[in-house]
């Protein structure tokens, strides 16, 4: 008797059973579809989150180092995360508020007298940054204070993702 693969294949199906059975006598219902589930971020990435956008301010210039190096730590992350996560406003937030706090216009402006007559006397300014800072500038600030957040969020929903499927 010359059985082929195929029949082979359906009589191991009769023998096993009813899928049907097999599930409930499993206890689940047979048409539910098992998904592993999904690992928790651990500290390490926590902690990574964190400090990357603040660790340069809660610890001056070391807590955003210790960030990137959880960061780089983590096999939760792909290589293009990391990367993301370390360039994107280097410093995190500490880098803007540096720059905000420690920029400084000089700026001097001094009002001549009018010899005679009524007009009202105009400033004269001298120093300050040129005009076109001034507008961009600000825009500069919110756009650094911006970018570690959603770095920060689109790692966070990175951390989502099936753990194992880094690319």
């Amino acid at each position: 008797m010359n059985t082929t693969a195929a029949d082979q294949l359906v009589m191991l199906l009769a023998r096993l059973g009813d899928p049907a059975a097999i599930a409930a006598e499993a206890g689940q219902r047979p048409d539910e579809h098992l998904q592993p589930p999904r690992a928790r971020p651990g500290w390490l990435e926590v902690a990574a989150l964190v400090l990357l956008p603040i660790g340069g301010i809660v610890v001056p210039v070391l807590g955003w180092f210790v960030g990137v190096a959880l960061l780089w730590t983590s096999e939760r992350w792909s290589v293009r995360d990391k990367l993301l996560g370390t360039l994107v406003v280097p410093g995190g937030m500490a880098l803007p508020l540096a720059l905000g706090l420690f920029s400084s216009s000089i700026e001097t402006c001094i009002t001549t007298p009018v010899p005679a007559g009524n007009e009202t006397p105009t400033p004269v300014c001298t120093g300050g940054p040129p005009r076109w800072l001034e507008v961009l500038g600000p825009v500069a600030f919110v756009l650094l204070l911006l970018a570690p957040l959603a770095t920060v969020i689109y790692l966070g929903m990175r951390l989502r993702r099936q753990p194992g499927a880094v690319a």
